[in-house]
């Protein structure tokens, strides 16, 4: 890398070229391109489904080694996290899952009976109601989340709130630094982030998806009483 070359705001990338965005914690860099505002995370082939805020990626730099070189896969909180699904009585709230297959989310949803509603033709007719969802349920990245673009401006107010500032003549602001100053530090934090939680294998979760595909609504005729029982194992399916 050019001993030149500085974090640049992400506003500034070219769209839709491949440019650094952030190295990981193993030192693979993190590539992706800009489209229509939008950060995009992925190889320098092609970009990974599913668009990252501005604000996880508020910095970009030229490829090291140039855009047409070989560079190991990029990080992705989600390439290795496997799609699956989830049924439920709305879309709001998956209550059944994670399952493989949709047939599985569906036979869960139907055994439980919370799905069941009277059928909108014949109301002496019950059927379930299921909502359906493919998704990701990707571990959290603590870098993400510290804020490190608002880190100066978050500082200053704390200073503006605290004893240490003459209100008559303290007007701020006192955590001044240049844009190169301002990426260098979240890079040094999003790096210690990184480290701090790999050193610790630290894995944090949340209850709701990371990504979701595959959306439907379907209406299953039978009832639990009436689905089919499961094949034993070992037996004939």
């Amino acid at each position: 890398m050019n001993a030149t070359e500085k974090w640049q705001p992400i506003e500034s990338a070219p769209e839709g070229k491949p440019v650094l965005l952030w190295w990981t914690f193993a030192g693979k860099p993190i590539i992706g391109r800009v489209r229509g505002g939008v950060v995009w995370r992925g190889d320098i082939i092609e970009a990974i489904a599913g668009g990252e805020y501005r604000e996880n990626f508020p910095f970009w730099m030229p490829l090291p080694l140039g855009p047409d070189a070989e560079y190991p896969a990029a990080a992705s909180d989600t390439a290795d996290v496997p799609w699956q699904w989830y049924s439920g009585r709305n879309d709001e709230n998956f209550s059944f899952g994670p399952c493989d297959t949709r047939e599985e989310a569906i036979r869960l949803a139907v055994e439980d009976g919370m799905c069941e509603e009277r059928s909108a033709d014949d109301p002496e007719v019950w059927e379930n109601h299921i909502h359906l969802v493919e998704a990701q349920s990707a571990p959290l990245r603590l870098a993400d989340w510290i804020g490190t673009d608002t880190l100066l401006e978050r500082a200053d107010e704390a200073v503006a709130d605290s004893d240490r500032i003459c209100h008559e003549h303290g007007d701020g602001p006192w955590f001044e630094a240049t844009p190169e100053q301002e990426a260098d530090l979240a890079a040094r934090l999003c790096r210690a982030c990184d480290e701090w939680q790999a050193a610790h294998g630290l894995t944090f979760t949340c209850r709701t998806f990371s990504a979701t595909r595959n959306a439907e609504f379907v209406i299953v005729p039978q009832l639990r009483e009436l689905l089919p029982a499961p094949a034993a194992e070992g037996g004939d399916a």
